[in-house]
């Protein structure tokens, strides 16, 4: 009898040593995971922390700028009141046709001149009252007629027309585009510089 009794003492011993390591191994296991995420939330929060310094810098530099962008898909634009907006462009042609037809050569590639057309908003819109060029404002009092600026930085360099309502094409893009603009591109009901 007393060699089942060592047996059992020596089965109880084993069965305990071999729950101790058992034990051991989980609480490593599981230190081993807290200080992982531990480690992982650091990282992540100080790395958040780093961007968002840099993302509000950024959103404080963009404040109050308006920009306009190539889209087949953008969103309409709906305006009331006085807002300075940007918008989509429609239309983008290099050439080489100056404001008053002359057809001028640039050299290579012939695109000296820029035509844009600019849709500002989805609807008449009842006043343009200024454009700008960068931070530069392009008073359209200091327009000639024919949408020459005569005044300041882009006197003679620069030519803007614009619609309230669309309705009619712009006649110089028909005439310079080389047929890119045409009579069926009038924007009906819309406002476009």
């Amino acid at each position: 009898m007393p060699q089942v009794a060592a047996y059992f003492a020596a089965e109880y011993l084993a069965a305990e040593i071999a729950w101790a390591a058992v034990e051991t191994f989980t609480l490593d296991i599981v230190g081993f995971q807290a200080v992982s995420a531990a480690s992982t939330f650091a990282i992540a929060a100080g790395t958040s922390q780093l961007l968002a310094r840099n993302a509000s810098s950024l959103a404080e530099q963009v404040r109050g700028q308006q920009i306009n962008f190539r889209s087949s898909t953008a969103a309409r634009q709906m305006i009331y009141g006085r807002y300075l907006v940007g918008g989509p462009i429609v239309f983008a042609k290099a050439g080489n046709i100056h404001f008053d037809g002359v057809r001028q050569s640039a050299g290579p590639g012939d695109n000296a001149y820029l035509h844009l057309v600019i849709v500002l908003a989805d609807h008449a819109l009842d006043a343009i009252e200024s454009v700008y060029f960068g931070d530069e404002v392009v008073s359209l009092a200091d327009t000639s007629l024919g949408g020459m600026v005569t005044a300041g930085r882009y006197a003679q360099r620069a030519r803007v027309r614009y619609a309230l309502a669309g309705g009619t094409a712009y006649p110089e893009l028909i005439e310079e585009s080389s047929g890119a603009w045409t009579q069926a591109h009038r924007l009906t009901g819309i406002a476009s510089l």
